[in-house]
């Protein structure tokens, strides 16, 4: 028995083959990683005298939009105390 597809089932076929392709080929090629980063300024700061305040800024760089940023700041807390954070 020969059996031939009409054009409207070709074209399903055809529209069905296609988005398996482009499901697959979404699958293996990773989307473009973001990259950023954090400086701190100053590197480094010597203070001499007890009781003195200093200014440590963290500044964010990206290379796309973003609202925010999360940092695991860390510091020795039995001699250094945050005083205030700001944004901007």
């Amino acid at each position: 028995m020969n059996k031939t597809m009409r054009p409207y089932q070709m074209a399903g076929l055809f529209a069905a083959a296609a988005a398996v392709l482009i499901a697959v080929v979404w699958a293996v090629i990773p989307a473009a990683a973001a990259t950023g980063n954090i400086r701190v300024n100053p590197a480094t700061n010597t203070v001499a005298t007890l009781n003195t305040n200093f200014v440590v800024t963290l500044t964010q760089n990206a290379d796309v939009p973003t609202s925010g940023a999360q940092v695991d700041f860390a510091f020795n807390q039995s001699m250094f105390q945050i005083v205030s954070i700001s944004a901007g």
